[in-house]
């Protein structure tokens, strides 16, 4: 078990500082489990930054990403959690995230990034989170992700919700040639991003149904469209337990 809270990276000469809450350099294969990173502030990368990180894989699995915050200067901006190589054409790293809640965490830009990588989302819940808030209005990207050259996403059995705030769920910028992000059997509050390759089974334009989104409670109503709507082979985890030891699979079929 991990528990990362309460730090805060920043520099007072006006430059960015990195990582809140876990800052990987190097190539390391790492996995975090039954963890929170949590109330962690940054100019760039408020929770998790990963860079220089070829060729290796880090698991973030059952835990809780949420109330990082980043402290906001002009001229630099960041994203919740970002992963990206310093050496152009290098191995790709992975980052395979299963089970994570990731909520109330304020950004200036999204709250995913990958760049030349690999991002695997699966079982997943995205919640709460304040994007876009960069004072330069030319780097207000979006919500939930951006993509950059060579970055590669999967999105499954997972709940994207984010606010109607004018901006895309998903950012690529126009300089982007070589990128790709896919879902399935994933409930989006808005309608799928026109970068998603659709593989089936998504909901859009859904209300997941919280328990009670206000006060954090992300479990689901009995009559949420999420419920029983993933796919069983989707999951990694043993035990299949979710960010809050729940049962992963409820009745037959994992929400």
């Amino acid at each position: 078990n991990v528990e990362i809270w309460g730090n805060k990276s920043v520099r007072t000469h006006g430059h960015s500082a990195r990582a809140g809450g876990v800052f990987v350099d190097g190539r390391f294969n790492i996995d975090f489990e039954d963890f929170t990173i949590s109330n962690n502030e940054a100019t760039s990368g408020t929770a998790i930054e990963i860079a220089n990180n070829e060729g290796a894989t880090i698991n973030f699995t059952r835990g809780k990403i949420d109330n990082n915050k980043e402290i906001i200067i002009q001229g630099w901006n960041g994203y919740a959690v970002q992963s990206y190589a310093a050496i152009p054409n290098s191995i790709p790293n992975t980052v395979n995230i299963e089970s994570v809640v990731f909520s109330n965490n304020n950004t200036s830009r999204t709250t995913l990034a990958i760049f030349a990588g690999n991002l695997n989302i699966t079982n997943c819940t995205f919640a709460n989170n304040i994007s876009g808030q960069n004072q330069d209005v030319n780097f207000k990207d979006g919500n939930f992700l951006t993509l950059d050259k060579n970055g590669f996403a999967t999105i499954k059995n997972s709940i994207i919700d984010y606010s109607n705030n004018g901006l895309p769920d998903i950012f690529v910028g126009s300089w982007v040639s070589n990128y790709s992000v896919s879902a399935q059997n994933t409930l989006f509050t808005k309608s799928i991003p026109t970068q998603v390759v659709n593989l089936g089974n998504n909901l859009s334009n859904a209300n997941p149904l919280f328990v009670n989104k206000l006060s954090g409670n992300y479990n689901l109503q009995p009559n949420s469209p999420a419920i029983d709507a993933g796919n069983n082979s989707f999951l990694a985890l043993s035990p299949n337990l979710d960010a809050i030891s729940n049962n992963r699979i409820y009745n037959n079929t994992v929400d």
